[in-house]
């Protein structure tokens, strides 16, 4: 037997082999080759791709799952019961086949390693030898840049040490006094204040105290050269702005921060809109403290609608402390005054705050731009608390921490382990709410389902039941339709929580399956909802208008106005004096200055201690790792050669017992049959040259085709095209198309009498029938072609061409009734003629005739003679078909 050759032919190129295979004249085998498992391939040049197939045919092929491709003319049954005598043969080939197939998958995964064993090998040898000639390279390089960077430092050391001198002369731009941020302060309070009153010498108490000031800061400022060229008049500027700002200063101070306060309490929370929005109205660190500290504010405008965050959750408020600030400060003007944000704030009562503690973010403060309009209620109920539920304290959720500056925890809310077991008040977190309710393990208590009718109380009476949803436009800051179509999603799943409250008290109140069942579904249906965003208000996508931006950008411009009054109002002098812009402009360009040297010092230092980690790291790192390495993959490599040769030997065991095996079964079933094709589940063919396609087809006459399923062919030269047909011996020839169609005998014709006369047919001895069903399941042939009608034709001839046939046939037969008819009628209109009587007379005469619709008209002319004894007739007619009838008669009478 020739060697055995295993193919790597994919499953997806089943069908292109079956149909290329038996064309290709150039495709040939030189031995037996199978692909996949459990196959037996003994016929030369056969080839089986699949599971469990069997050729034992010359040139034969078995595709699929448990197809035979043989010979004999036998049977499936045949071949089973030869197939069973070599049973545990079989056995030990498929075994010896896996055991083999093992062994090539070790010897392949044991050469792959092997090369990637021998590349890596390689690799480290090159960095070896490259590491030794570039290292020092690297080095020498780094170390003549180290050297060029610190000298580049010490320059940076002395401009620092300069620009820190030239900064020394000059005050920090603000004074620590908790009061003030000038730069006079500390000149003005060492003046004598008693000269105020001395108006002697020719010199005014102000002039006096102006000089003393100048020769001060001038003192003071020696290195401002500029500062000499202010006159007397300049400071006095400042003597009086500080005389007259000492007595109004506490004044201005407490009203600002009055009116700041009062304003705070008009809106969300009087304890604060966030965690560091509380402080906004602080002594200490709030707006006025800020203030202090600027001489002028910039509003804070929205460029676009599209920079208004959409959601209610996300923080409108800046990130940086002053502009924020100025940004809550236009909001409070804004609720202060009349407009249709002070109306929401209003007619929601966002001043009502709740006893409660609870979770406040700064996006808090946003609310008021984020709710629809509402009905007025008498009431004293904050309508956005709706937006609050109640939660357990959680010591490593980020909401339930303190934070310090910078929103930094600090450390957790609640030390009292009490107090960590009760419920408090979060803001913006309803999924949280509902994750403790419907977390699909958890079953809820009576106490649990109170605090989900509390909730569903407050969305519906305290907000979804008082919204104006007729409310005029310009009340909406948003696209009002937008947000209804939004707020459904809301309001379905709230009355889903308000029908599980029901049916929990009523499965409560009579706990019959049935209200159980009721119960256990909507829970676990909430289940699932709780998790889609959409059914929670804090995630309804806002669509703002236009008109909002303008309303704000309005109303940050009024804010700012008024806080640049207030910061100049909260200064002890007058900020804009020639004397301290100068000194405050030297004194920032100095600051600057030493900042830019410090961070260029900095930035070296950083660039300094790289290079010297460069270095260190280039020195310290040896050729030892990839020594190492190399060690360690060559020894690697050295275990793999021997684990190789093992296999290898193995493998020969292996190959020899295979052979032996397949020896053995070819003793039995070589080259039983010639180029048979099975392909499918199960299907079987042992004619010469027969085909079987498909699922249990059985072809065992020679030169026949089955393709479908359920097929039996035992004739030759048979081609079967459908399922459930059987074909037994002695219809050789036969084509059976169609599902469970029967072949038939031929029938020959050779002629037919008509009325007397014999017709005989073309093609009068056929050799086989073609069938298309079967008694009882006939089945017509459409769309037939026209045939060719002459007498030696062969071709089948369709319906219409017998219905032109069958029309000629109808119009003659019409037109010759007609013609009849008609005939008739002409002879009934001749009949009708009179004759002439008497001697010697002559008779012209007409008449008429009908006969079953029919019409005719006659003429004749009769004579008789003078004697009486000859007499002469001629007449004619004409008919409705055309046609002339005509006579003539003569008679002698005697």
């Amino acid at each position: 037997m020739k060697k055995r050759t295993t193919l790597t032919t994919a499953k997806s190129s089943v069908a292109l082999l079956l149909f290329t295979l038996p064309l290709s004249s150039n495709l040939a085998y030189s031995a037996p080759s199978t692909t996949g498992e459990g196959n037996i391939v003994t016929g030369d040049h056969g080839v089986a791709t699949g599971y469990n197939n069997a050729v034992t045919a010359k040139y034969g092929l078995a595709q699929g799952n448990d197809s035979v491709a043989t010979g004999g003319n036998i049977s499936r049954k045949e071949f089973d019961e030869k197939l069973n005598e070599e049973k545990q043969t079989i056995a030990n080939k498929s075994k010896a086949e896996n055991e083999l197939s093992d062994i090539n998958k070790k010897i392949e995964v044991s050469n792959k390693t092997a090369e990637d064993l021998n590349k890596r090998i390689n690799e480290i040898t090159d960095l070896i030898k490259q590491s030794n000639d570039k290292k020092n390279q690297v080095v020498t390089s780094l170390n003549n840049d180290l050297a060029n960077k610190q000298k580049e430092l010490a320059k940076l050391d002395k401009e620092r040490e300069e620009a820190k001198e030239y900064a020394s002369h000059y005050p920090s731009i603000y004074s620590e006094d908790e009061n003030v941020s000038i730069k006079f302060l500390e000149q003005l309070k060492k003046l004598d204040w008693n000269k105020l009153s001395d108006n002697s010498a020719g010199t005014t108490g102000v002039q006096k105290l102006a000089k003393d000031l100048k020769e001060r800061v001038e003192a003071d400022y020696p290195n401002v050269s500029e500062i000499k060229k202010f006159g007397i008049d300049k400071y006095e500027v400042i003597v009086n702005g500080y005389d007259n700002a000492r007595g109004s200063f506490e004044y201005n101070k407490e009203n600002i921060e009055d009116m700041i306060r009062s304003r705070n309490e008009q809106y969300l929370f009087s304890h604060g809109a966030g965690r560091d929005l509380s402080s906004y109205a602080s002594d200490y660190d709030g707006i006025t403290d800020l203030l202090k500290n600027v001489t002028s504010v910039d509003p804070v405008k929205i460029t676009s609608i599209d920079n208004i965050p959409s959601r209610i959750t996300d923080d409108f408020f800046s990130s940086q402390k002053q502009e924020r600030y100025v940004q809550f400060s236009t909001l409070l003007k804004m609720i202060s005054e009349n407009n249709v944000i002070s109306d929401l704030s209003k007619a929601y009562k966002l001043n009502k705050i709740h006893d409660d503690n609870y979770y406040k973010p700064n996006y808090v403060a946003n609310t008021v731009f984020y709710l629809p309009p509402i009905k007025a209620s008498d009431d004293q109920i904050n309508h956005s608390n709706f937006l609050l539920t109640r939660h357990h304290y959680n010591p490593s959720d980020f909401d339930d921490m303190n934070y310090g500056d910078d929103n930094h925890k600090v450390e957790h809310r609640f030390d009292d382990e009490a107090k960590k077991a009760e419920y408090y008040l979060y803001y913006g977190q309803t999924q949280r709410f509902f994750d403790e309710f419907f977390d699909g393990v958890k079953t809820n208590t009576p106490q649990d389902v109170e605090r989900l009718r509390e909730w569903v109380n407050t969305f519906y009476n305290d907000f979804d039941n008082l919204i104006d949803r007729e409310a005029p436009e310009e009340k909406w800051l948003f696209d009002k339709n937008d947000f209804l179509r939004q707020l459904k999603d809301v309001e379905s799943f709230a009355k889903k929580i308000s029908d599980y409250i029901a049916v929990y008290d009523e499965a409560n109140k009579s706990p019959t399956p049935e209200n159980r069942a009721k119960r256990n579904s909507l829970y676990e249906e909430i289940s699932k909802l709780k998790n889609d965003s959409k059914n929670y208000y804090e995630n309804i996508e806002f669509k703002f208008k236009e008109s909002t931006k303008d309303l704000w950008n309005d109303y940050a411009k009024k804010t700012a106005t008024e806080l640049t009054d207030w910061a100049k109002k909260l200064k002890l002098y007058d900020p804009y004096n020639e004397v301290v812009k100068g000194i405050t402009e030297e004194s920032e360009k100095a600051q600057n200055a030493l900042n830019e040297a410090k961070i260029k010092f900095e930035d070296k230092e950083r660039e300094i201690k790289d290079l010297k980690s460069q270095i260190d790291k280039l020195q310290s790192a040896s050729d030892s790792n990839n020594s190492n390495e190399l060690k360690q993959k060559q020894e690697e490599l050295a275990k793999k050669q021997v684990e190789k040769e093992e296999f290898e030997k193995e493998r020969a065991k292996k190959e020899k017992a295979l052979k032996e095996l397949e020896e053995k079964l070819t003793r039995h079933f070589s080259n039983i049959g010639e180029n048979s094709i099975a392909a499918g589940k199960e299907s079987f063919a042992s004619g010469t040259n027969s085909i079987a396609i498909g699922t249990k087809n059985e072809v065992t006459g020679n030169n026949s085709v089955a393709i479908g399923a359920g097929n039996k062919v035992a004739s030759h030269n048979v081609m079967v095209l459908g399922n459930n047909v059987t074909v037994d011996a002695g219809f050789d020839g036969a084509v059976v198309l169609g599902n469970e169609s029967a072949p038939s005998k031929p029938m020959p014709v050779e002629s037919i009498t008509i009325q007397g006369t014999t017709y005989r047919f073309a093609g009068t001895n056929p050799t086989s029938t073609v069938s298309v069903g079967a008694e009882g399941k006939e089945r017509q042939i459409t769309h037939v072609a026209a045939g060719r009608i002459t007498s030696t034709s062969t071709d089948a001839i369709n319906g219409s061409q017998l219905y032109s046939v069958v029309e000629a046939i109808n119009q003659k037969v019409t037109q010759h009734n007609k013609m009849l008819k008609a005939g008739i009628a002409g002879s009934a209109a001749i009949a009708g003629l009179p004759q002439v009587r008497g001697n010697g007379k002559s008779m012209i005469s007409a008449g008429a005739g009908n006969f079953k619709g029919q019409n005719a008209i006659a003429v004749g002319y009769s004579r008789s003679s003078d004697n009486g004894k000859v007499l002469f007739r001629l007449s004619g007619s004409t008919n409705t078909q055309g046609d002339v009838v005509s006579s003539v008669g003569v008679g002698y009478e005697w």
